[in-house]
């Protein structure tokens, strides 16, 4: 789980990952994979370009398709976040 200062800098990036989506900038994102055929799971990290944030089903969603859900989202890096952290 993370601190709340660690959330509010995950907020923070979100933010303005919201803001810069329109550009689809490159990301890499680690969250949480849950296994799909036991209990658990690993944090894995995909990069990619960013499509949207989808504020109705929690998720990013990369040009490729591909969706991860916010709540899952650990760490959250960016070229154009600069010196936000």
């Amino acid at each position: 789980e993370l601190g709340d200062g660690a959330i509010e800098e995950l907020d923070r990036k979100l933010l303005l990952l919201g803001e810069l989506a329109p550009e689809h900038p490159k990301i890499a994102v680690t969250y949480y994979q849950p296994d799909e055929k036991k209990d658990g799971g690993a944090y894995v990290t995909a990069t990619g370009a960013v499509k949207k944030i989808d504020d109705v089903q929690c998720t990013i969603v990369f040009m490729d398709g591909k969706r991860i859900a916010i709540a899952d989202v650990l760490e959250l890096g960016c070229e154009r976040f600069g010196d936000l952290s």
